[in-house]
């Protein structure tokens, strides 16, 4: 349903993202949007994006040895709704800074 959190997954790895059912999308077929900052979900599975990054799912192959591009962003997946409460987003979150100068002088 429109605004469910599905997980996306193949062998891969898999993310996470929210439904939104479109009419001008064939059934069966997923279409996502890229850009997505890559978060995984490393408390419960590392190879979850919890941001929605759909390059979890797609082989990171050059697309011919002339262009070097990226290969189709094309991929079997499995779909489901979420079955756990959502992870948080972090990929904004800046890490933690350590003053090392602090630790030497000590």
């Amino acid at each position: 349903m429109t605004g469910d959190l599905v997980r996306l997954h193949n062998g891969r790895g898999s993310c996470i993202g929210a439904a939104i059912l479109d009419q001008g999308v064939r059934p069966g077929v997923v279409m996502i949007a890229t850009g997505a900052w890559y978060d995984p979900d490393w408390e419960m599975d590392p190879d979850c994006c919890k941001h929605g990054n759909p390059n979890t799912l797609t082989a990171d192959l050059p697309k011919s040895i002339l262009a070097e591009g990226p290969c189709a962003q094309t991929c079997l997946i499995d779909a489901g709704r979420l079955a756990t409460k959502a992870p948080n987003v972090t990929a904004f979150t800046p890490p933690r800074v350590i003053d090392t100068k602090a630790e030497f002088e000590a």
